[in-house]
């Protein structure tokens, strides 16, 4: 089908120049009113038929207008959505200032999935080293993973269609759920939290707000384990949540500045959560410590890390026994002295989840490429083989329709001109943000028809993480991986959603684990 979809498309773009005509062009052999019906549907504002009946679109795709119209209606819901609002007219005010590049010229349309395409294919490929003896480690990590998705799960269960005077009733059932799932007794469960208790204390607004997070204490392995859930979606969405991933500038937060939305979740973690856990580390004085996050509670981790390391909650700390493991997290620092790599910090990835690379100035910095390609004005055609060839040599198919329907060394320089376009764009308004563990994980499952396999690609310090943080890596299934149930898949028989010993962590790392230090890279 996809063959037969391809040749097609290639038989169409070999046709005689009066039959290869847009559908914007031949509405102009039709109807002039058409071409601007045409335009205003691909997202332009108006469109007009030129001398030579072909249609020209004009102004930028982007109706930002639209885009106004809607914050201003959601700013005036919820007073928190003018971050947003301030967010975007900080870029467009940038652009308008330091923008170099310009939109298409030539009123061709070209969708932007064509140009993500042309983009994916200039990416370069991340290298990675495996990781000699990563059943341990694929085990562990798995446990954790589904434990933690496990007490998430249960803790939000009827949460979200809840009255708020019901909350605390259904929050203490579900805490006994976990722990009658968990086999302990509810006292092992000292600390259970959902966002719906701030709206009770009248902390509503994001600034305020604090993920749900719960603390176990298991006595039987000597662990003590805190949770930090992701972004609450399904079954009812938390609004505060959700803007407290958007709010991606930054404020200061220790010895540089972080992720807003990510500092004010950790700010509330540090005020629920710390003061629990530094109290049941005193009681338990040799036990472990794990705290583990996904997506928004993974940022959570990270920054609720380096405040363990240098914050003020570092003094109080008994020891410094505790590992963290971050899932689907995203870079959240940066600093213009030092960027700290946490040893006892551990980040882990599913295959090629976008999350790792997501922050502000790389969303920008993706726009920018895109209008960048798109300013060069190359043929709808050239684009299309550039998506689908990737500048490889051409197979015999290939090799003749390019005769007919290319230039000589058309797509050669066409490669070149993408290159140094999205070499050059403009420098962003926003700081890079870095990961801050010293282990970045990368894990991809392999079916085997004896038992399923996890390959684990090991990066290692801040020039290893770096890889991941620095740009959007584009790929099909970017989206897809990040998602909890993807991450499900991948622990699928590695691990089950019970407490489990900590002895496993130090043996399954390349090398000791060494709890509570760092190292700093001048960056």
């Amino acid at each position: 089908m996809i063959i037969d979809l391809l040749l097609i498309t290639t038989g169409l773009l070999i046709l005689p120049p009066a039959l290869c005509l847009s559908a914007g062009s031949l509405l102009c052999r039709v109807t002039y009113s058409g071409c601007s019906r045409y335009c205003s549907v691909k997202g332009y504002q108006d469109g007009e038929c030129s001398h030579q009946g072909d249609c020209q679109c004009r102004e930028d795709p982007e109706d930002q207008s639209t885009i106004q119209k809607l914050l201003n209606t959601f700013s005036a819901q919820n007073p928190d959505f003018q971050i947003l609002e301030d967010i975007l007219k900080a870029i467009r005010e940038h652009e308008q200032k330091h923008g170099t590049v310009t939109t298409a010229q030539d009123g061709k349309y070209r969708p932007v999935l064509l140009l993500l395409a042309v983009l994916y294919r200039a990416t370069p490929v991340t290298s990675s080293v495996s990781l000699a003896g990563g059943e341990e480690f694929s085990q562990f990590v798995g446990s954790q993973w589904l434990l933690l998705k496990m007490v998430g799960h249960q803790l939000r269960n009827r949460i979200g269609e809840a009255k708020q005077g019901e909350i605390e009733n259904i929050l203490e059932y579900n805490r006994g759920m976990i722990a009658y799932q968990l086999n302990i007794s509810t006292q092992s469960i000292p600390h259970a939290w959902v966002s719906e208790l701030s709206q009770a204390r009248n902390l509503s607004r994001v600034a305020s707000h604090c993920p749900d997070h719960a603390i176990i204490v298991d006595h039987q392995n000597k662990v003590i384990i805190l949770h930090i859930f992701g972004t609450r979606v399904f079954p009812t969405p938390s609004p505060q949540d959700i803007l407290m991933d958007l709010a991606g500038h930054t404020i200061p937060f220790l010895t540089g500045e972080a992720h807003a939305g990510m500092v004010w979740g950790t700010r509330g973690v540090i005020a629920e959560a710390v003061p629990i856990l530094i109290e049941k580390m005193k009681e338990n004085i040799d036990y472990q410590v794990i705290i583990a996050g996904y997506s928004l509670g993974g940022g959570v981790a990270q920054l609720l890390s380096l405040e363990l390391e240098l914050g003020p909650s570092h003094n109080l700390l008994p020891h410094n026994n505790i590992t963290i493991l971050a899932y689907g997290s995203p870079p959240v620092f940066t600093s213009r002295l030092s960027i700290p790599v946490i040893n006892n910090l551990v980040q882990i990835q599913n295959a090629d989840d976008l999350m790792s690379g997501v922050s502000l100035r790389t969303i920008t910095d993706l726009l920018a490429r895109i209008r960048a390609i798109e300013s060069l004005n190359l043929r709808r055609r050239v684009l299309l083989k550039m998506a689908i060839t990737s500048g490889g040599k051409d197979g015999l198919i290939w090799g003749f329709l390019s005769k007919l329907m290319f230039a000589e060394n058309e797509e050669e320089l066409a490669w070149t001109k993408v290159q140094n376009a999205i070499s050059n764009i403009p420098e962003g308004f926003s700081p890079y943000l870095h990961h801050l563990g010293k282990y970045f994980m990368v894990l991809r499952r392999k079916e085997d028809k004896v038992l399923p396999q996890l390959k684990v690609s090991k990066f290692s310090g801040f020039s290893g993480t770096s890889q991941f943080s620095s740009f959007l890596h584009l790929h099909p299934s970017m989206f897809h991986d990040h998602m909890p149930w993807a991450y499900n898949n991948m622990f699928k028989g590695f691990g089950s959603a019970s407490l489990v010993g900590y002895q496993d962590m130090e043996k399954m790392m390349p090398g000791q684990v060494e709890s509570g230090s760092r190292e700093f890279c001048s960056c």
